[in-house]
């Protein structure tokens, strides 16, 4: 690896660091989409450079949890004081923005300073990019956090697999993917029933300046719908 692709790599796996400090932070949504993800340009002719939030779940789960097993797309340019009704959002809401007050609505998050590893935990390939992503675990994973890592593998380091024909390529300009995996508690707003778990970060999309263009998120669903629905069972025990 030369003196660029080091110098890529680090400033990756800082732009990660710095954006899962963000969440532990409780800074607000609008603060991060700002300052860690690539503009939204669309309105300025160029829908491919948009910034994009999936959190992958089975399709059953959105009655209750609607920030689920979509991809949000762009920004909504609404600011945090808005009135409530677009805070909390709806189920047809599809910005980044709306994302953020989809998960609020239904779900709180209790960090603490263990959530996430160090910066040796947080796995970076530079060479990766989302067309080679969707080759590893298809376009759509789906509820499987193992494919988040790479081909079932429960290592990490899988899912930043890389062959000797990739490592030629600019990477300047764009790509590159950071995987992370944290351990949390939540809780939900409706019914207070609160459980740990472990969930997957895979970030992707760099910009040449190191802003995310992709955040994906492998959670625990099954947990987050029992306790939504106020029900008990040994997820929430996990």
């Amino acid at each position: 690896m030369d003196t660029a692709d080091q110098e890529r790599e680090k400033l990756l796996r800082a732009q990660a660091v710095k954006l899962c400090q963000s969440f532990v932070q409780g800074r607000s949504p609008r603060e991060i989409l700002d300052d860690y993800f690539i503009p939204d340009r669309n309105g300025q002719g160029d829908s491919t450079c948009r910034p994009k939030i999936t959190e992958h779940g089975p399709k059953w789960a959105i009655s209750r949890l609607p920030f689920l097993s979509r991809t949000f797309i762009g920004r909504d340019g609404k600011q945090d004081d808005d009135d409530t009704s677009q805070k909390e959002g709806t189920a047809t809401d599809e910005t980044c923005d709306a994302y953020f007050r989809l998960l609020a609505a239904t779900l709180e998050f209790q960090p603490d300073e263990d959530v996430f590893p160090g910066p040796e935990g947080f796995a970076v390939d530079i060479y990766c990019d989302d067309k080679r992503l969707d080759q590893i675990s298809g376009p759509d994973s789906g509820s499987n956090p193992s494919s988040a890592l790479g081909s079932g593998s429960s290592d990490p380091q899988a899912g930043s697999a890389t062959t000797a024909a990739d490592t030629g390529r600019d990477v300047a300009s764009r790509g590159g993917v950071v995987t992370v995996v944290g351990r949390a508690s939540f809780s939900s707003k409706k019914t207070g029933k609160a459980w740990k778990e472990q969930f997957i970060h895979r970030l992707s999309g760099f910009d040449g300046l190191g802003r995310i263009g992709h955040w994906e998120i492998w959670a625990d669903p099954l947990s987050a719908w029992m306790a939504v629905g106020g029900e008990d069972g040994d997820a929430l025990s996990s």
